[in-house]
């Protein structure tokens, strides 16, 4: 729908912007594709909404233990043996690799520790598996740049690759700048935020209205996260408006003045 909006864009940055019929095969391949490494992310973190994943009998057990522990003859570490899962060398991303991906990669695969758990300053999720979760980008481009596309799909990995990676170069995985990144892959950044914003099927979080999914990305533009010029033609397009209309629950569909968020 955007890249829809820039072909149809009669001035501004994106006047003369055009996709061939190959184009947008790309295109439809790469969107499609975008998250495809996902597959190799494990289930419960995915699904950790939590910052501890307790049952009802583990609760109790756990309770009976910091009763006993309250008696002040126990010594108690912060994380056990079998909590510290080590990364294995598959897991490793070595600092000089074929993709030229800029990541630092945690010493431990997992660290399942309650206390280490427990001591994650936002979100559910420890270092280790946030980094886990982000590394379904790194697995997305390893897999497509191994597909043998035909020539007018050779775009589709860094189309489909960019969509964690920032303006200002600071993104992820390979620290790319704007200019280092196709107007597509920039675009497929935006709908990805602004589809993560809204969703209502995610575990972490609960979807954000309209305006609070805006407003929010507006900051990511003031500090260089997304494309300027295209987030203003998100807005100026009506897509973001289109897309609520056909995918939102109503009551997440709130007032909205774009000329608030407005830029360029």
């Amino acid at each position: 729908m955007l890249a829809e909006a820039a072909v149809q864009s009669k001035d501004g940055p994106y006047r003369d912007f055009t996709l061939s019929d190959e184009d947008w095969e790309a295109v439809h391949i790469a969107s499609w594709l975008h998250d495809c490494g996902k597959m190799t992310t494990s289930e419960y973190v995915v699904n950790k909404a939590t910052k501890l994943h307790e049952k009802q009998q583990k609760m109790e057990d756990d309770f009976a233990f910091v009763a006993s522990c309250n008696e002040g003859g126990e010594f108690l570490d912060e994380d056990r043996a079998e909590h510290r899962i080590e990364r294995q060398e598959r897991d490793r991303i070595e600092a000089k690799n074929p993709w030229d991906f800029k990541v630092r990669v945690p010493d431990l695969l997992y660290n399942r520790g309650e206390l280490y758990n427990l001591l994650v300053g936002r979100g559910t999720l420890s270092e280790e598996e946030r980094f886990k979760i982000n590394e379904h980008i790194i697995q997305t481009i390893v897999m497509l740049s191994q597909l043998p596309f035909p020539k007018h799909l050779r775009n589709v990995p860094e189309i489909a690759g960019g969509h964690h990676e920032k303006m200002d170069g600071t993104g992820y995985p390979k620290q790319l700048m704007k200019e280092q990144m196709s107007p597509v892959a920039r675009m497929i950044a935006i709908a990805d935020i602004f589809e993560a914003l809204i969703a209502v099927d995610r575990p972490d979080k609960k979807g954000k209205t309209l305006s609070e999914a805006i407003r929010i990305m507006s900051f990511m533009r003031n500090d260089q996260h997304i494309d300027a010029e295209l987030f203003d033609l998100f807005l100026r397009s009506g897509v973001y408006k289109q897309y609520a209309e056909e995918h939102m629950r109503p009551e997440q569909i709130d007032t909205l003045e774009i000329e608030e968020y407005l830029k360029t």
